[in-house]
């Protein structure tokens, strides 16, 4: 379950917004149903179930958690290209800064030959860090989101 003390602060961002989810429980169902592994991190499935996505945008960055409604973050099932890369991993998230020319992509490995967690690719200026362990679990990843550590 996702500590409400979280969303909260994540409401507390520019331009804050949730996903819709009322008409999508079908759609959320068999996506969990195909990528059964992710309900082991309970506080990404439930923050899913509950919110479908969310997104912020501020003045020169911008954070997306990919979930089911398109309307406000890329649709994690029909956003653009192949759902896992080439590596293995399955990307959650994404946040953008253009004042310092840098992307970061956030993803949980789906080769199972890596330790469980969120993981995190860093793009600065073109050049690509490769993903890299960076915490524990969903719930600890929208930790470090609301305290800015991206």
């Amino acid at each position: 379950m996702i500590e409400i003390e979280l969303i909260n602060k994540l409401k507390l961002f520019p331009n804050a917004q949730f996903g819709d989810i009322q008409s999508k429980e079908t759609e959320i169902q068999s996506f969990f149903k195909r990528y059964s592994f992710l309900k082991d991190d309970q506080s990404y499935y439930c923050f899913q179930k509950e919110y479908g996505g969310y997104s912020f945008f501020g003045d020169y960055d911008s954070f997306s958690i990919y979930g089911f409604d398109d309307n406000i973050t890329l649709h994690i099932i029909e956003g653009e290209g192949e759902m896992i890369t080439p590596d293995d991993f399955l990307v959650i998230a994404d946040y953008s800064n253009i004042n310092k020319n840098l992307s970061v992509g956030y993803a949980i490995d789906t080769s199972f030959k890596r330790k469980k967690g969120i993981y995190k690719n860093v793009y600065i200026n073109d050049k690509e860090s490769g993903y890299k362990y960076f915490c524990n679990d969903f719930s600890s990843f929208l930790e470090l989101v609301t305290s800015k550590s991206f």
